[in-house]
């Protein structure tokens, strides 16, 4: 498809112009493997995004957003296969490094925590998912407006945890 073949074709230019370290390259690696993540190609995605978190972690440090983000988007991957164990080390790894990065209220950190908190009920674990869950909602009620979606889908998460308990 035409977005397809523009990323890969500007992957290949800024690799060419710029090398392979340089950090625009990771934009396109970045844009790319989102794009094989929508279309549901997560073998390649994974690849297009390990090899972004290896250029940013050399570029920038382990404790910079973007390494935050892509730790994030490997954790989907990983959860979306059913690799609850590596989705929980990839998810608290980004938490750890958007932490660092961001800020311990930051919106991005109360999104993974809530990402934490939907694998965690996912696999039963009631007690651990209620904790990110509670954590992520604080994070929210400081950052957000009152009524923000975020805030009603955290909320309606908890409840579904008590019901559950």
């Amino acid at each position: 498809d035409d977005a397809m073949v523009r990323y890969e074709e500007a992957l290949s230019v800024r690799r060419m112009l710029l090398g392979s370290d340089h950090i625009d390259v990771g934009a396109s690696l970045c844009n790319l493997g989102q794009t094989y993540h929508q279309r549901g190609d997560l073998d390649k995605a994974m690849e297009l995004y390990q090899e972004f978190l290896c250029l940013v972690r050399a570029r920038l440090g382990k404790h910079h957003r973007d390494v935050a983000a892509m730790l994030k988007s490997i954790a989907q991957i990983h959860h979306e296969r059913g690799e609850y164990g590596k989705a929980i080390e990839h998810y608290t790894e980004a938490l750890h490094a958007g932490q660092a990065s961001l800020g311990e209220n930051h919106p991005e950190v109360a999104s993974i925590l809530n990402k934490l908190g939907n694998l965690h009920c996912e696999q039963g674990n009631l007690g651990g998912a209620l904790e990110a869950y509670k954590r992520g909602l604080e994070i929210e009620e400081m950052v957000m407006e009152e009524n923000h979606v975020n805030i009603i889908v955290t909320m309606s998460n908890i409840a579904h945890i008590y019901r559950q308990q």
